[in-house]
């Protein structure tokens, strides 16, 4: 009996030790299976930022009667482009990523703008980047736009 016995116990124990190595096997592929992505689209970067002073530039990105000041101009007015629906986000954010990253502006999609002014604490060499938000989800950054540097003669 002990004789029979031990081909039926060695057949379970090859059986056990191929399930077990096909299971370890099919854990260190290189092919892991289908990516699970979130179900929400991602958000719209913001691009071409940049800072103007052109009055019309300034308007039709949503400056408004700010845009009527020459004098405004003097310090950075930032404009940028965004393809997406303004329904579908909260708003954009300016960060100042110089020496870390800093959020500087805030603009709720409601103002229907792609402008932020008052950026008086932009000095030369700082840069800034510009994203799009909703929720909890924000866009890759925008260009860098950098406070230029001017040479005194």
């Amino acid at each position: 009996m002990l004789g029979a016995f031990s081909p039926a116990a060695l057949t379970l124990f090859v059986s056990a030790t191929v399930v077990a190595n096909a299971a370890t096997s099919a854990s260190t592929t290189t092919n892991p299976g289908p990516v699970v992505t979130s179900s929400a689209p991602a958000v719209p970067a913001p691009h071409d930022l940049r800072r103007t002073s052109d009055r019309n530039a300034c308007l039709s990105h949503g400056g408004g009667s700010y845009c009527q000041d020459a004098s405004h101009f003097r310090k950075p007015v930032l404009i940028w482009e965004w393809k997406g629906n303004l329904d579908a986000i909260d708003g954009f954010r300016l960060y100042q990523v110089t020496g870390g990253r800093t959020l500087a502006k805030q603009i709720p999609a409601l103002l229907n703008q792609q402008i932020t002014w008052g950026i008086q604490r932009a000095r030369a060499g700082q840069c800034f980047v510009a994203t799009a938000y909703a929720g909890s989800q924000e866009s890759a950054d925008s260009n860098q736009w950098c406070a230029p540097y001017t040479v005194a003669p």
